[in-house]
């Protein structure tokens, strides 16, 4: 495998002295203070006190059976920020590490360094499995052997990394077959059994078999999709990706009647027995905690594919999908993606004045200059030069526009003002119109060209 330019070795090397000192490890709760003399297994000089705020605890593996705990504090925090910062300024490096993996590598090579630690590669978790070259070189209380391991086990990640399979359960999506967008798989439970990938995973399928026992009459769907990143990252990538396909989806059907959230949003079901996506990679299979919350985990309801698919044919909504997938080129590329972000939540927003606040601000995602605010009279104007396709209409757009910027303005500081539904739909759908006037139009690449000067 061909390697890419290590970071800065020696810069990560003290780095990870310094980390060392600032790290305590004890043995029993760290909720119980003050930890008494025989609880402390390692302290640095500058190792969290009792008294001292605390960053993190991490529980040390194998979890369910060690009891010790790790303990980060405000030092901890500090150094770890510039050992991800300098580890993350080679691309490739930031594009297959996450900085939950470099936490988990640092914490973990330090309790393999214990007295009481076995100085042995284990097969769980998986960062293990790209660290074992480092392992040997450790020596129980002694930082500059600690610190030479990390080096050793950053020269022994593969860069780039090789593709995760991330397979996401997802909730209120209903599919007659597989359907591939914006580089995601979407697939039906009864289509997993002959997924390629899927149908001789034995731990996968384990997993359908309890999903399945706990449905409640509502289809399971997945999505699947490949990321070229350690495990933790690629699902964070994954779960991001399948977000914004899902805001997308959110937009199809009927955003002209969103006086409520938007009957039969897709969401991915993040209950908190199934929240967990699925991954297959070069050295590992199992599962990872989504990194996402929402304040329900229930099933959001139903988008058929014949309400979908028709517009996702559209040259509009096919060039979305394609963003969704690679990513923006373009300035006004990246404001269509934020646009869709603000604008994808709002629909599925039950607070009727938080909907209209976020409709309006995917507005001004779209719309507003680089540097600086423009007014809402400016944007209204800019609207309607966008959308409308008469002076009348125009005149009307612009009326409206200001209206409910004029309601925005007043919720900036007070979210309890009453919002009506006619409001709140009417708010998305200006956001809507402006969204899906300009993904139309390829010719618009910047700023200048969405807001010509009169």
């Amino acid at each position: 495998m061909t390697h890419s330019p290590h970071p800065s070795l020696s810069e990560l090397r003290s780095l990870a002295l310094e980390f060392c000192e600032t790290v305590a490890i004890i043995s029993g709760s760290p909720d119980v203070r003050p930890w008494n003399a025989n609880q402390i297994l390692w302290a640095g000089r500058s190792a969290p006190a009792p008294a001292n705020p605390i960053f993190a605890y991490h529980q040390l593996e194998p979890a369910g059976q060690s009891t010790h705990v790790a303990i980060l504090g405000v030092e901890s925090r500090a150094c770890f920020s510039r050992f991800a910062a300098i580890f993350g300024a080679e691309p490739s490096y930031r594009e297959s590490y996450g900085e939950s993996f470099l936490r988990d590598m640092l914490v973990g090579l330090l309790q393999l360094s214990l007295p009481d630690s076995p100085i042995t590669p284990v097969p769980s978790p998986y960062w293990k499995r790209y660290v074992a070259p480092a392992v040997a070189q450790l020596r129980a209380g002694s930082p500059e052997r600690y610190a030479d391991a990390v080096v050793t086990a950053i020269g022994a990640l593969p860069v780039p990394h090789p593709a995760t399979i991330v397979v996401l359960p997802l909730a209120g999506v209903h599919l007659l077959a597989p359907t591939t967008v914006a580089g995601v798989t979407l697939i039906p439970e009864a289509s997993c059994t002959s997924d390629p990938d899927l149908a001789h995973c034995g731990m996968f399928l384990h997993r359908l078999k309890d999903l399945r026992s706990r449905a409640d009459g509502t289809p399971l769907a997945f999505a699947k999709l490949q990321v070229s990143a350690e495990p933790g990252l690629a699902v964070q990538r994954a779960v991001g990706r399948t977000e914004q396909l899902c805001r997308m989806l959110r937009l199809l059907p009927n955003p002209g009647l969103a006086d409520g959230p938007l009957a039969d949003p897709p969401r991915i079901d993040l209950d908190a027995s199934d929240s967990a996506a699925f991954y297959i990679a070069e050295t590992s299979v199992g599962t990872h905690p989504i990194p996402v919350r929402r304040a329900t985990s229930e099933p959001q309801g139903r988008i058929s594919s014949w309400r979908v698919e028709p517009r996702l044919a559209a040259p509009a909504w096919s060039r979305l999908a394609r963003l969704i997938e690679t990513g923006p080129a373009t300035d006004v590329e990246a404001r269509l993606l934020t646009s869709l972000r603000h604008l994808g939540d709002a629909c599925a927003e039950p607070n009727a004045a938080l909907a209209l606040a976020g409709s309006a601000t995917a507005i001004d995602a779209l719309l507003s200059p680089p540097e600086g605010e423009a007014t809402a009279a400016q944007l209204a104007v800019t609207l309607a030069r966008h959308v409308a396709q008469t002076g009348e209409e125009a005149f009307h757009l612009r009326v409206r526009a200001e209206r409910l910027a004029a309601i925005r303005q007043g919720l900036r500081h007070d979210l309890f003002r009453v919002v009506t539904p006619e409001d709140r739909a009417e708010g998305i759908w200006l956001a809507f119109s402006l969204l899906e006037t300009i993904l139309e139009h390829p010719e618009l690449r910047g700023y200048r060209d969405l807001a010509p000067a009169s």
